[in-house]
Order: structure tokens, then sequence, then C-alpha cells
């Protein structure tokens, strides 16, 4: 079996000597290589692909199973461009927690993007954002990908409002994406008029709202994959993830995705965990999640 690794949006797998279906079928894939499948690989036409979603330490470690490899008889050519992708992803990943730590602390060398980012929310916001806030909501805007498991009553919601308002002020993103249980749909329509007050009524997308009774799997697939921009949130539960590629594919155009209660995932192995890594697999900017503390 001989493979060469590279860099393309991630680790990209090409099998040389077969096709990526027959590579599927390999047992040593199958079985010697089983410990890849805790990284979610994309199966492509061409290629077998492990998404930048990873953390750069597991991104290593994929290199060197598939290099340990050589002793059950696969080959492994890797480009030179691998290093070097890997090694510039390990600076930006150092670069982004030090900014990070220092929003988290406050540190005065941030206080002038702060403040400026104050004055834009001043503007977007109805209702204010308090200062904690204010904060989470400039952390999460600085970090694209976030979560803050703070207890009940903290202000998730608001903060969460006030980072996609300042990100599509700034035409980052279009749309927010909200899975969640469905008991909070309610609270993230309250929430959007208490913020953003009749300047900007909400236009939402809820499968759950009676429009959409009796509709069959296929209408609500159809709906969402083909008129997902004419809304400016899109409310799903986790169940609804099974929808597959069209919440990937409305993830990857220019939205905020949010995971509301991700506690509800249960088993991060579990299929709905799995549902909801591949859509957030491609929304490649800005993803948060966060928690009620139980």
């Amino acid at each position: 079996m001989k493979l060469r690794l590279s860099y393309s949006d991630g680790i990209s797998v090409v099998p040389l000597d077969m096709t990526v279906e027959q590579l599927r079928r390999e047992p040593v894939w199958k079985i010697r290589l089983s410990a890849l499948r805790r990284y979610a690989p994309s199966y492509r036409e061409a290629d077998v692909l492990f998404s930048l979603g990873i953390d750069d330490p597991g991104a290593k470690r994929i290199v060197e199973l598939l290099q340990q490899a050589a002793s059950f008889g696969v080959e492994c050519q890797v480009d030179p461009d691998l290093l070097r992708g890997l090694t510039a992803r390990e600076d930006y990943l150092r670069e982004k927690a030090r900014v990070g730590l220092l929003i988290k602390a406050h540190d005065a060398s941030v206080a002038d993007r702060f403040d400026e980012f104050c004055r834009a929310e001043d503007v977007l916001m109805q209702r204010p954002l308090k200062d904690r806030q204010l904060w989470d909501a400039f952390f999460m805007s600085a970090m694209g990908r976030s979560a803050n498991f703070s207890v009940p009553g903290s202000g998730k919601t608001a903060s969460v409002l006030g980072t996609f308002a300042y990100l599509r002020e700034r035409d980052l993103v279009d749309r927010i994406i909200v899975l969640s249980p469905k008991n909070a749909f309610g609270s993230w329509r309250d929430e959007w008029a208490a913020c953003f007050g009749a300047d900007r009524p909400l236009r939402s997308l809820c499968f759950h709202d009676p429009e959409f009774r009796g509709r069959s799997t296929r209408d609500k697939y159809s709906t969402l994959l083909f008129d997902y921009k004419r809304y400016d949130m899109i409310l799903l539960n986790y169940e609804s993830v099974a929808l597959g590629e069209a919440v990937a594919r409305i993830a990857a155009d220019r939205a905020l995705v949010v995971f509301d209660e991700v506690h509800k995932v249960k088993r991060v192995g579990g299929k709905r965990g799995a549902d909801c890594s591949g859509g957030a697999v491609f929304c490649r900017a800005y993803r948060y999640a966060d928690s009620q503390l139980v």
C-alpha cells in the first residue's frame, strides 16, 4: 500500500496504488490503522481528508500512525508542504492562544481594540450589553472558535448575538445557525427581539413551527438547502443535524454556528456527536459552543 501525505485544508492522504474505496476495504486500513477513525476522516473521490478542525497534537499523531504502519507494508511519501503546513498551523494556534489569554486578562494591550468593539456594539445593539458580556463577545469575535460554560442566566445568548451583530456588520457572516434542544428555541427568538428591537426584525427558520407540521423530511431538507439565505437565524435541534449534507453546506456559507447546551450531545464518539462535528468542520471561521452547568 502506497500513500502520499500532503497539506490541503488539513492532512490529505492520497492512495497511489488503489482507489479510495479500495483503501477503505483494506484490512490494514480497517484494523491496523483503526485508530485514525477518532480523527473523523472524510472520504473523498481522490483522497482521505483529516480536517483542520483537529488540534495540532492530533495532526501530528495522524502522521505518526501512518508512518509507523511501515511494519504492515504501508509506504508513506510525505510532501514537504505537509510539514510546513503543520508548522504554520502550530504558530497560528500559539498566537491565537496568546491573544485569547490577553483578552481574558483584560490586558492593557487590547484596550484600544476593545474600546473600538464597544463603540460598534453600542450602535448595533438596542439593549446594551453589560461589561462582562462585552468582554465575552469581544473574545468570541477575536477567537473564531470558542466555548462558554458560564452558569445559567449569565447572559450567554445576548453575548453571542452581540458577536453575531459585530461580525455581520463587518461582512464576515450572514446568518446564525443554532443547534440546541427544542425548548431553547423560544429564548433565542425572544433574546433577538430584546437585543435588536423593531429595527431588525428576525427572519428565522424552525421546522417545529406550525407551517412545517406534516412536512416530509425530504421537503425540510430541500427548504434548508435552497431557502436558507432568506433567514437571519436557523434553529435546529440536535436530532435535526442528521440532515447531514444540508447542514454542512449552510454552515460553510458565512455562518456563525452555535452549539447551545452542548452537553445534550452526550457521547463525543456517538452518532449525534458525529453529526454535529460533520457540520462544524465545514465552518471555517466562526463556531461557538455553550452549555448549562448541571
